[in-house]
Order: structure tokens, then C-alpha cells, then sequence
């Protein structure tokens, strides 16, 4: 009776080991992979690329010479489309502009300056409102985000934990593959899990941008006057 009692009293034991084991695991892949997604999160965006180490700062320096250059000349196709549909009554202009629009969407909405089209799709915003509206994005948002009504909030909110989640569904991306090393079979899900965060996060910060941008433009006037500012 009383080898009975040790042995499931062991038993008990080994379950309370395992659980706690399992859990210290499970807390220990979650900071892992958070602290991946903010690393991939910075780098998607690479706001501050320039301040990179040495072999990276100069790959990447390549990337957005080569960057701009593609865009200069699809933007040059994107002129040439748009004379041809000027003296053109048919429809096939018509279409060749709009194809010619996605292809240089695909590089940015504006000249290049980060590496990445992530990057860019932010760094564009903060070119139009200095050139359309003479507003330092930097300075300006922390009042506007104050100022700014809570349904405003809410929406660019959202769209940046969007971000945040999509990072972080490619930190475990990363852990995927470290069981794919093992398990060759398996080394299809990081690949379908990497895809699915990376085309999420493009996602995510085309809609951050533009509601950034749509804020700034709607309510920059309501906080100039809060602020008794001139806003030409």
C-alpha cells in the first residue's frame, strides 16, 4: 500500500515537472518570437537604415540606388502611357496607363528612400505632407494624435497592432523552421507561415499609412486653430 502511494505520488510529480516545463517553454517561445517580430518589424520598415552595421548599411544603400532607379523609369513609362492615351481615343491607352500605375506602385508611391517597399510606403506619407502641406511629421503627430477624434484613434490603431501581429506571426515563422530542420517535411509550414505574416504586414502598413496621412490632412486645420498656427 505504501509502494502504491509513492509510486503515484512520483507519478504526480513527474506530471507537476512536465506541466511546469511545458509552460516555461510555451512563455519562453512567446518572448522568443516577439522579440523576433520587433527585430523583423524594425527591418521591414528600416526607418533607420542608414545608422546600420557596416555590411548591411552598404547592401542596403545598394538596394535603394537600385530601387530609385527602377522607379525612374517606370515612372518614365508611366509619362510615355499617359502621352500616348492623351492623343488616343481608344481604350487599350487607357489600360496601358493603369498598368503602367500598378508597376510603379509596386516599387513606391514616391521616389524611394528606404529599402524597403514597407519603408517607403511610410516615408512617402511624410513627403507629401511636407511638400503638399509644409507639416513636419515628426513634430506635428503627437499634437494631432492628441487632438485627433477617438474613432480616428481606433482605426490607426488597429491598423498598427495589425503590424505588430504580423511581425510576430513571422518571428514564429522562424521557430517553424527550427522544427523543419528536424522534421524535413515540415520545413513547408515556416514558408507558408512566412508568407502569409510578410503579405500581412504589407497589407497592414499600406492601411497605417494612408490613415495616417488621411488624419493628418483632415484634422492638421482643426489643430492649427487649437493651436492659434497659420496652416497654409
Amino acid at each position: 500500500m505504501d509502494q502504491r502511494a509513492e509510486e503515484l505520488a512520483a507519478s504526480g510529480a513527474r506530471v507537476a515537472v512536465f506541466l511546469l516545463l511545458f509552460l516555461l517553454g510555451s512563455a519562453a517561445c512567446g518572448l522568443l518570437t516577439q522579440a523576433v517580430g520587433s527585430l523583423l518589424e524594425r527591418l521591414w520598415l528600416a526607418a533607420d537604415w542608414q545608422g546600420w552595421l557596416f555590411p548591411l548599411r552598404v547592401v542596403a544603400g545598394r538596394w535603394v540606388g537600385s530601387r530609385q532607379a527602377r522607379y525612374t523609369q517606370r515612372r518614365d513609362e508611366l509619362g510615355r502611357a499617359r502621352a500616348r492615351a492623351h492623343v488616343s481615343s481608344s481604350a487599350v491607352p487607357g489600360d496601358a496607363v493603369d498598368a503602367a500605375v500598378r508597376r510603379l506602385e509596386r516599387i513606391g508611391t514616391e521616389s524611394p528612400e528606404r529599402p524597403t517597399w514597407m519603408g517607403d510606403r511610410l516615408h512617402a506619407v511624410e513627403t507629401r505632407l511636407r511638400r503638399d502641406l509644409g507639416l513636419e511629421p515628426a513634430v506635428i503627430w503627437p499634437h494631432l494624435w492628441l487632438d485627433a477624434p477617438d474613432t480616428t484613434r481606433t482605426e490607426i490603431t488597429a491598423a498598427r497592432e495589425d503590424l505588430t501581429r504580423a511581425a510576430t506571426l513571422a518571428g514564429w515563422s522562424f521557430l517553424y523552421f527550427a522544427v523543419g530542420v528536424l522534421w524535413l517535411p515540415g520545413l513547408i509550414i515556416p514558408f507558408v507561415v512566412g508568407n502569409t505574416a510578410w503579405r500581412r504586414g504589407r497589407s497592414a502598413v499600406d492601411a497605417y499609412a494612408m490613415l495616417v496621412e488621411a488624419a493628418a490632412r483632415l484634422h492638421a486645420s482643426t489643430l492649427a486653430r487649437h493651436l492659434s498656427l497659420d496652416l497654409a
